[in-house]
């Protein structure tokens, strides 16, 4: 506080410096697919100063609890999302400081943006004392706890005034917007031992944030910790992998628990676990999730689809309504097909994609005989275009006038028979929903 409890002039400053920093790296050069929605504009009155950003549908704290619920494939879509946004911050050398479900905004075409930069927040919290966690990190009082358990530190002699996220903890670098100013590098990693007070790095605790908002995503809302809970996980005395059990998916309750490692020199960067879970991995026959072992699956946690879906949806960032409409009107068939074909199992061994290639799968052994496959292959491609043409008129009608009684979902008409009409139905509403 400044003279007569106003604001002290030279905080304010030094905030607003930081925070326009921030949005200058976010922003600059463009990144490809934005998943970072920093402050746009700083209000400053007599008594507080007002961070002013858009407007979006809604956070993802009330989209889990909010209907239509959340299906596995949505979920692992705004993950997906979560991870490509975190990863793209950090390599812009933006450190978060906050994640939470109430600091990621969910539009209502299901886009998702990290958002409430907290680099005025401190890095630090007394383990004993819960007034500035309160203060700095749970102002709604929902009792849920998404920081790292390094930022905590136990009492002991009195320290020099810890450094916000966004000051100088080590040693300045010249920042790569352009604009020649110099700025703080992240502390790097530190080698921990047993009973040594586990080392803070402002990436790897993004990380455990982020992995606390997925567990909370694919939990349907219920949170991994509460402050007690976390504070007892952080002294060994508490597994949140009991309360992941309840996810039917063990690759996601293996994402989670990986993000949410308690030493942060074992959590893998967010660029590290989006590349992972792209590839076809599941947990190793007989492996627990404390072990985490891997191996090679069929099938990735990320559909591959996922790239092309997010390009698409990167790309309509700066049309406007007609051209969005235009956009989707071209893409919509191929991504469909492309979804189509990975979920609903249309393209097998020695079937052709869009382009004529072989599709990708797994020859037999050259020992045995191949099986005549002349009548199989005529009936599967029948099969696949007889349902695409069925969806495509549902989808057709979204597109138009709706008919007379205004339509539907598209997803409600699929036949019960049709290969992959369950998952569509998923996405109708998602991509249907576009401008």
């Amino acid at each position: 506080p400044g003279t007569g409890g106003g604001l002290d002039p030279n905080t304010v400053m030094e905030h607003e410096r930081e925070l326009q920093h921030v949005r200058r790296k976010l922003l600059t050069p463009p990144p490809k697919h934005l998943h970072a929605w920093p402050f746009q504009r700083e209000l400053e009155t007599d008594r507080a100063v007002y961070l002013i950003r858009q407007y979006a549908h809604s956070t993802l704290y009330d989209r889990v609890s909010t209907r239509p619920f959340l299906t596995l494939i949505e979920k692992k879509w705004l993950a997906f999302q979560l991870l490509h946004g975190l990863a793209d911050c950090h390599d812009r050398n933006v450190a978060h400081g906050d994640i939470k479900t109430e600091n990621v905004l969910v539009t209502s075409w299901g886009w998702a943006f990290l958002t409430d930069f907290a680099t005025f927040k401190p890095k630090t919290l007394p383990a004993d004392n819960p007034s500035d966690y309160s203060f700095f990190f749970d102002t709604g009082g929902r009792r849920r706890c998404y920081v790292a358990p390094e930022r905590f530190k136990d009492a002991g002699p009195a320290p020099k005034r810890e450094a916000t996220l966004g000051e100088k903890t080590n040693e300045t670098s010249t920042s790569s917007d352009g604009t020649g100013e110099t700025h703080p590098e992240p502390e790097p990693k530190h080698n921990s031992s047993p009973g040594e007070p586990l080392p803070y790095d402002p990436f790897a605790a993004d990380v455990f944030s982020l992995g606390c908002a997925l567990g909370e995503l694919f939990l349907d809302g219920y949170a991994l910790f509460d402050l007690s809970q976390l504070l007892a996980y952080r002294a060994g005395g508490f597994d949140p992998s009991a309360a992941l059990e309840k996810v039917g998916d063990q690759n996601a309750r293996a994402l989670v628990m990986s993000m949410i490692h308690l030493d942060p020199k074992r959590r893998p960067t967010a660029r590290a676990h989006l590349e992972r879970w792209k590839q076809a991995v599941t947990l190793n026959s007989g492996e627990t999730l404390s072990t985490r072992g891997i191996e090679t699956s069929k099938t990735p946690f990320f559909p591959k689809y996922f790239d092309r879906l997010h390009d698409f949806g990167g790309a309509l960032m700066t049309l406007d309504a007609d051209q969005t409409a235009s956009a989707i009107t071209q893409a919509f068939e191929p991504l469909l097909a492309d979804i189509a074909r990975e979920e609903g199992g249309f393209v097998g061994f020695g079937e052709t994609g869009e382009k004529g290639e072989e599709a990708v799968g797994e020859k037999p052994p050259a020992s045995q005989s191949a099986p005549p496959r002349a009548d199989t292959d005529s009936k599967k491609t029948e099969h696949m275009m007889r349902d695409i043409d069925l969806m495509m008129a549902d989808i057709g009608s979204l597109l138009g006038d709706g008919g007379g009684d205004g339509g539907g979902d598209g997803a409600d008409d699929l036949p019960t028979d049709c290969v992959g009409a369950d998952f569509v139905g998923d996405f109708v509403e998602t991509l249907g929903a576009f401008p």
